[in-house]
């Protein structure tokens, strides 16, 4: 090739490489106006998930830092700068496919339902659940001598007559799907007097309500004449009442939202009493006054009056407000957790073991009534048989320490809430949230439990990659000093959860 053809083309060379440095500068820019500075971005290089943020981005240059998420449990970030016309060549997964990453450091909260009054309360009066031979349903006095009403009462109780039994619901005001726990409050009044809307009662209802729970207070036979047998087939009947008011609620779960699962009983004095035995009696052991005798008739089984309804169900806890047992050793026919509330100085219902109406008189107490066994007693039983329980002592407190000379709820009463509002919650978890982490496979962390309604993750120090059903796939930041995950979330009973886990490097 001669020396002259070498030179023209050298000459030519040099004629076109400014062409060529016009047309590589004429090649278009990246438009990445759509992203937005200091958020995290999510996209993919082949199999790899990539995780990156952009720092500062103008009409010439781009830079930010890029995590790579391999089969490892950390990564560590790779800055990146480049002008936008060799974004395409440089950072390509700036203008693939990309996504927002919205996982937070921390998940959001749930509503602390059951333990928070979060709605507004909705009253439905009177609806009948049984029809049953009895006395009367429903006292109303002020102060009246208990004598008094006994010799009132004397004539009524000749002859029983046709009852139909209410009860008075509260439900929570609610759009949510959630099946809501069920409490039944009974009144007292020594199986003689008292109602439903008793003021004390009602307020239990409304604050129970107003925390999430369906509540209902009921109506039960009443009187008797003066005697053992009469005394204790009245009680007697306020179990099968008290059995019949439930059964009718859990036939009607779908309508008022129930949670049969959870269904707890409460009551003042004598429905403390029929809380506690409707708890714990069973139809063996239930009291030979109430069974076919010369004098009486077989008033059946607990389940087999007030109506037809069929279904079964289990007590789930009790909230006994100065109640008793005529006999200790029914506690240790099942295993059910009760909170206590108590007068030390009671005479009305005993705290240890003794003959009630101590205040009229112990001669009355022991010719109407038997010895019965106070929550002092209960208490005793039950930590002895490891039941899970509570026993609140009102110290130097007489009967119904929860509400003043009129009747009206004091601070207490109060008390009372909180305390039986903590101890319920504890029984509605279904089973206690823990995170666990896969130590086969670093990168997945899971949660135990089951009945979860939803679910939400957080990550601290680190990224999401993908979730599934209970699990999370992440990659944790090499470099950062807090590590952790999150999950919050609620049961299917609308209960929350919040949980985290710590990484010790």
């Amino acid at each position: 090739m001669s020396d002259n053809f070498i030179s023209l083309f050298k000459k030519g060379y040099f004629l076109l490489f400014p062409v060529f440095l016009l047309l590589t500068s004429c090649s278009p820019k990246a438009n990445l106006t759509h992203y937005q500075q200091n958020r995290y971005y999510k996209s993919s290089q082949g199999d790899t998930t990539i995780f990156f943020s952009i720092n500062q981005l103008d009409n010439k240059r781009v830079s930010g830092i890029y995590y790579l998420a391999t089969d490892l449990p950390t990564t560590k970030g790779v800055s990146f700068r480049t002008s936008l016309r060799r974004v395409k060549r440089k950072i390509p997964f700036l203008i693939d496919s990309c996504s927002l990453y919205t996982y937070p450091t921390q998940p959001k909260t749930y509503p602390n339902r059951y333990r928070e009054s979060l709605y507004q309360v909705k009253t439905i009066k009177n609806i009948p659940f049984a029809s049953v031979k009895g006395y009367w349903d429903s006292y109303i006095t002020d102060d009246e001598s208990f004598f008094s009403l006994v010799v009132k009462g004397l004539t009524a109780t000749l002859r029983s007559k046709d009852l139909d039994l209410k009860m008075d619901l509260y439900i929570p005001l609610s759009n949510e799907s959630y099946k809501r726990p069920l409490l039944v409050c009974i009144h007292g009044g020594a199986f003689y007097i008292g109602d439903k809307e008793n003021p004390a009662t009602v307020a239990f209802c409304k604050k129970f309500a107003s925390l999430g729970y369906t509540t209902a207070s009921i109506n039960y036979r009443l009187g008797y004449a003066p005697s053992k047998a009469s005394v204790e087939r009245t009680g007697y009947q306020a179990i099968q009442d008290a059995h019949a008011a439930i059964r009718f609620l859990v036939s009607r779960q779908n309508e008022y939202h129930i949670d049969t699962s959870t269904i707890f009983v409460c009551g003042t004095s004598a429905g403390a009493i029929t809380a506690l035995n409707l708890a714990y009696m069973t139809n063996a052991n239930r009291p030979e006054s109430t069974r076919k005798s010369f004098f009486h008739e077989d008033l059946g089984d607990i389940e087999t009056s007030g109506n037809n309804l069929k279904n079964s169900f289990t007590v789930k806890g009790v909230g006994n407000m100065w109640g008793a047992v005529n006999d200790i050793n029914h506690i240790k026919t099942a295993s059910i957790p009760v909170i206590s509330f108590h007068g030390d100085k009671d005479q009305i219902v005993p705290y240890g073991y003794d003959y009630p109406f101590e205040i009229v008189s112990k001669r009355l107490g022991k010719i109407i009534f038997g010895k019965l066994y106070g929550s002092y007693e209960i208490h005793k039983m039950l930590k002895q048989l490891k039941t899970k329980e509570k026993l609140v002592t009102f110290k130097n407190a007489d009967h119904e320490p929860h509400v003043d000379e009129k009747g009206v709820p004091n601070k207490n009463h109060d008390l009372i809430t909180k305390e039986m509002r903590d101890f319920f919650y504890d029984e509605l978890i279904p089973e206690e949230i823990e995170i666990y982490r896969n130590y086969t496979d670093l990168q997945i962390f899971a949660i135990s439990g089951g009945s979860i309604h939803e679910i939400e993750w957080g990550i601290e120090g680190g990224f999401i990659i993908s979730t599934q059903n209970q699990k999370a796939k992440i990659v944790f930041i090499e470099d950062e000093e807090n590590k952790s995950i999150t999950v919050s979330g609620c049961y299917n009973n609308g209960l929350p959860f919040y949980k985290t886990f710590k990484i010790n490097d």
